[in-house]
């Protein structure tokens, strides 16, 4: 082998190691673009509390992602020389970048091996017994490129999420079905093997369902199609009941494990530990998201809402403030087309893919949460490995004419640059350090020992658990969830802070500030009181709480706290839209307090920074009382 490579000359060697390793060329490829996009800064939502958790090895919210956890651990200890938001945001392009491999892996094996696969009128579309190499080769690293660059898996890729990792974890899962799939193709039908055989055949399969469930839950989706496939082949008898038994049960032993962890990592006090896990009445209630519990199944209602997000993550906005391609852009109607020639294929491999297809979208579906978008990263998956029927029978078809083939691949070129094109500015977030600069500006400029009330989890309490006790910004500084108080005693126990009177009147305390949310949604909503006498003063980013009528100046604000005004990332629209409100509200205050120059200054910062906020009507109103306007 080494002496006929010696042989060949340096195109030849080229062409011999792309048809070889071009999974892992692509997904180098794929991984060197992440570098442009990938985050320097910590995330939006939940990356801060993840990033936080990684770091210090803590506990996250439900369900504690404890296999996520532990390898984002490890991996901030090696030597990389960045900074550490920048390295752990790295980890998940690593993640997605090795998810392209499997995908192309994944769609390689289905095109070697479709005269295993396909039905009868399957066949009359593959008449070649030996396809050229490169009609494999291309519809597989387009269906790479078409996950890769489509608009939530590329998102996946820029900061510390765990569904990077969930979404290696399917693709392998897949993977591996699939050539288990093959295997029984080539076998004699219903063949009889015993219940051991069968657990040696299936072990690394189960063994990553552990493996996926300790990360998240997601990994249910797989169950039926895999139970469907297993029972197609082995039957239902006493010998596959008991193989299957006994990999279920290896699939809780190694997810028990992980899991079992988080209570012993609850009692060595960790830095965070949401939900205290710290017994198994408590593991369970964390683990099975108890929280949550009531956002699942919550009705029609529900189904309607998330399917019509779904809707529009696919479908096309041709709108000019509002342009969108979807989430695959036009490489969209090549996963289409491929569902509908699934018809092609035994009808194992129909079930195989879609049941998988169905009970992600209807679990998702009834799920009620704002950020669904990534649970749709399943059948994501499934339409781009999809997309390489059509594109494997048109190259087939036209494999004779040299010019239509050349033709062929330009196309899939421009579908690709396309798709990359449209979904960049979606996913970038190479410079997003809103979040970041926000809350260290917040925090920094709050008095020594403050008390901050918020219950605003993605702008505040998530990034400054990172800020605070990785980086040791401002520890002095404490963060409290006035609802976390009310509802969860773990949270009151973390805390050891008593914030409430017997009837949720915040009691006394100097230095007390509250964000917007806690104003308008707790207070003035009569869930939570302030302390008698007291009064709010609109500062930079929240209120003041004080006990008599001084006058407090309005600390200094950053009004290019937003490197991009108009960024539609919904955490950096919210900061941006924060600080025109809050000015808005000084600007009352200052009136109360005939400070009639620093209303007008304030007035005229509004219009000249903000031109798109609209003052509200009692701000205006009050400026024209005083002959301001």
């Amino acid at each position: 082998m080494i002496k006929q490579f010696c042989k060949i000359n340096s195109k030849q060697a080229i062409t011999l190691i792309f048809k070889k390793f071009y999974p892992e060329i692509t997904g180098i490829i794929v991984f060197i673009s992440y570098l442009f996009t990938v985050s320097r800064f910590i995330g939006e939502n939940d990356s801060g509390e993840l990033a936080m958790c990684q770091a210090t090895l803590s506990i996250p919210h439900p369900t504690g992602y404890p296999l996520f956890i532990l390898i984002g651990f490890l991996f901030s200890k090696l030597p990389l020389f960045l900074t550490l938001t920048f390295q752990l945001n790295l980890l998940n392009s690593i993640w997605c970048a090795f998810t392209v491999v499997i995908l192309i892996k994944i769609s390689s094996i289905i095109l070697n091996n479709l005269n295993l696969l396909l039905n009868a009128k399957g066949h009359y579309f593959n008449q070649i017994n030996k396809p050229e190499k490169f009609n494999i080769i291309v519809p597989s690293i387009f269906s790479g490129f078409m996950l890769a660059y489509s608009a939530t898996f590329w998102l996946q890729s820029t900061r510390v999420e765990v569904y990077s990792l969930q979404i290696f974890l399917c693709s392998l899962i897949i993977l591996f079905l699939l050539k288990r799939i093959v295997e029984f193709e080539k076998e004699e039908a219903n063949i009889v093997i015993e219940w051991f055989d069968m657990v040696k055949r299936w072990s690394v399969i189960f063994i990553l369902l552990g493996f996926g469930f300790s990360n998240h839950m997601m990994t249910l989706y797989f169950l039926p199609a895999l139970f469907i496939i297993f029972f197609t082949y082995h039957k239902i008898n006493s010998a596959s009941l008991k193989a299957l038994f006994f990999l279920l049960f290896i699939v809780g032993i190694i997810s028990s494990l992980f899991y079992l962890g988080l209570i012993i990592l609850a009692n060595a006090s960790p830095m965070w530990s949401y939900g205290d896990p710290s017994n198994f009445q408590r593991l369970f209630d964390h683990v099975s998201a108890k929280e949550y519990s009531k956002l699942m199944m919550s009705g029609i209602s529900v189904v309607s809402v998330q399917g019509a997000k779904l809707l529009k993550m696919l479908s096309f906005n041709f709108s000019t403030n509002n342009f969108s391609a979807g989430e695959f852009a036009l490489s969209f109607l090549l996963g289409i087309s491929g569902l509908f020639l699934l018809i092609l294929f035994k009808k194992k491999i129909i079930y195989f893919f879609l049941v998988i297809l169905i009970t992600s979208i209807l679990l998702t579906l009834n799920y009620n949460i704002p950020d669904i978008n990534e649970y749709f990263l399943i059948p994501f998956l499934i339409l781009s490995i999809l997309s390489i029927i059509p594109i494997y029978i048109v190259l087939n078809s036209i494999s004779k004419s040299n010019l239509l083939r050349r033709s062929s691949y330009l196309l899939l070129v421009v579908l690709t640059v396309i798709e990359f094109n449209v979904n960049f500015n979606y996913a970038n977030r190479s410079n997003s350090d809103t979040i970041e600069k926000f809350i260290k500006v917040t925090i920094n400029e709050l008095p020594k020992n403050s008390i901050l009330l918020t219950d605003s989890w993605g702008l505040i309490m998530s990034p400054g658990l990172f800020v605070q006790n990785v980086e040791k910004i401002r520890e002095d500084v404490k963060i409290i969830s006035p609802a976390g108080m009310i509802l969860h005693e773990w949270y009151r126990k973390f805390q050891n802070f008593q914030l409430f009177d017997s009837n949720k009147v915040i009691r006394k305390i100097e230095n007390l500030f509250l964000t917007y949310d806690v104003v308008f949604n707790s207070i003035q909503k009569g869930v939570i009181f302030l302390p008698s006498g007291s009064k709010l003063i609109p500062q930079s980013f929240y209120f003041k709480v004080v006990y008599d009528n001084s006058y407090v100046p309005l600390y200094s604000i950053d009004y290019n706290i937003t490197r991009n005004i108009n960024s539609t990332i919904p955490s950096d629209e919210q900061i941006a839209a924060l600080i025109p409100f809050m000015l808005d509200q000084r600007i009352q205050f200052e009136l109360k307090s005939n400070r009639f120059d620093k209303a007008v200054e304030y007035y005229q910062i509004i219009k000249s920074k903000f031109k798109n906020y609209i003052i509200s009507t009692l701000t205006q109103i009050e400026l024209i009382r005083y002959d301001l306007l």
